[in-house]
């Protein structure tokens, strides 16, 4: 009765039972490697939660499981990048668990990635130690109001300043090689400048 794609999806109702879910284990991942699961879903009621969990389906080895409240008559995409630890060595289970409502979800995929050489990228971090500050702190945080996937963004106010920022430094790249930089961003107001410095971050090179 209901499909993102194809004819079918997958039906989970826990109205009644109060909670539950539905799970894969020993999922074909690798050690140090990054992945992007995406999957479309239809949320009529309930808490949805996406656990990604190593030997277990109760707690997310990140610590953090997508949780997603928004209810919708309409398909709506969920998508998160991780990294395996470097010490994994098997049972990797993707699980969904939904409290107390209703779901359909389809097109569920999980592809390797090109590794990245920015840490905390996706800004799943608790903190927000793994992006120094550029000049004058501001104001630094991490949200979990405001974010395109997973869980939160980083939120940078600059108004009472005048002008601040974050960054990383001594990244592993290399000569004569070709590099694609991408984020998603919401500016609500200011000038943003993204630079690219070689011993140097106050100017692109």
């Amino acid at each position: 009765a209901q499909a993102a794609s194809g004819s079918q999806s997958l039906h989970i109702d826990t109205r009644v039972s109060g909670g539950g879910g539905a799970y894969q284990r020993n999922v074909s991942v690798r050690a140090g490697k990054t992945y992007r699961l995406a999957y479309k879903y239809k949320l009529l009621s309930g808490e949805l939660r996406t656990i990604l969990g190593i030997r277990t389906a109760n707690s997310d080895f990140e610590g953090m499981p997508g949780l997603v409240r928004g209810v919708s008559q309409q398909w709506q995409t969920y998508a998160r990048i991780f990294t395996m630890p470097q010490n994994f060595v098997n049972d990797f289970r993707l699980v969904f668990t939904l409290r107390s409502g209703e779901v359909y979800i389809d097109d569920v995929l999980l592809e390797e990635v090109p590794s990245t050489l920015i840490f905390d990228g996706d800004m799943e971090l608790a903190d927000t130690s793994a992006w120094p500050n550029w000049s004058t702190p501001g104001i630094k945080e991490k949200s979990r109001t405001e974010f395109v996937s997973g869980a939160q963004s980083m939120h940078i106010d600059t108004r009472a300043v005048g002008g601040a920022g974050i960054q990383q430094v001594n990244l592993p790249v290399r000569a004569n090689r070709s590099y694609k930089l991408s984020m998603k961003y919401k500016l609500l107001s200011g000038t943003q400048l993204v630079i690219l410095g070689i011993r140097d971050s106050n100017a692109d090179f």
